[in-house]
């Protein structure tokens, strides 16, 4: 009997779309914490806080923190954590209800896009190794995110997107796109940001000379 890892692989009992408008409907104006936040993904915690952090890379000033909160994120999914450990600075940390709102209705549009084409499909995802391979595959896009060539952290927020997307509608097809989408997206922003620096050095090299 395949069984699956509580946090990481949660039974679905609702999408990912209407999970994410319950949240804003019954947000109290004075905010949330991040601790309230996480209790309300529940078992879906991995996959709501790697689609929540993922969406701030495309952010300017903050994608640089949101990059390393996925590694922070993903090692524990690979080392098998049951449920993400977040510190307790963090977790009392209360997010304006306004301010929710609106970031909960600007990503609803592509979530409600993406789960017109997906579906419960889980087997192999649910089983060891793949728990790490997901937290690796997550990692590898994080510390894609951080290299030096502007508006590269695009392409792995959208890989992360669609993986986190994958793991919250249990849709094994979606994963399986989403590492596949992911190794391309690593070796993509390598190669630019190897192509970059090989174009600025010799100008940093005549101008040290």
């Amino acid at each position: 009997m395949n069984r699956a890892v509580p946090g990481l692989l949660p039974p679905r009992t609702e999408s990912a779309s209407d999970l994410v408008r319950r949240m804003v409907d019954e947000l109290d104006e004075t905010g949330v914490t991040v601790s309230d936040v996480v209790d309300t993904l529940g078992r879906r915690s991995f996959g709501g806080l790697i689609l929540i952090v993922a969406a701030l890379l495309v952010l300017p000033g903050i994608s640089f923190v949101a990059a390393f909160a996925l590694i922070f994120i993903a090692l524990q999914m690979a080392v098998g954590r049951r449920q993400p450990f977040l510190p307790k600075a963090i977790l009392r940390r209360r997010i304006p209800a306004d301010t929710l709102r609106a970031y909960c209705n600007r990503v609803l549009r592509g979530i409600e896009f993406v789960e017109r084409f997906v579906r419960p499909r889980w087997f192999a995802m649910t089983l060891p190794p793949m728990p790490m391979v997901l937290g690796l595959a997550i990692v590898s896009l994080a510390l894609a995110a951080l290299l030096p060539v502007p508006f590269i952290q695009l392409l792995p927020a959208v890989v992360l997107l669609c993986l986190s997307l994958g793991l919250m509608e249990r849709d094994r097809v979606l994963i399986a796109i989403g590492l596949v989408l992911g190794a391309a997206a690593v070796a993509f922003c390598l190669g630019l940001s190897y192509a970059a620096i090989d174009a600025v050095w010799p100008v940093v090299d005549g101008y040290v000379e």
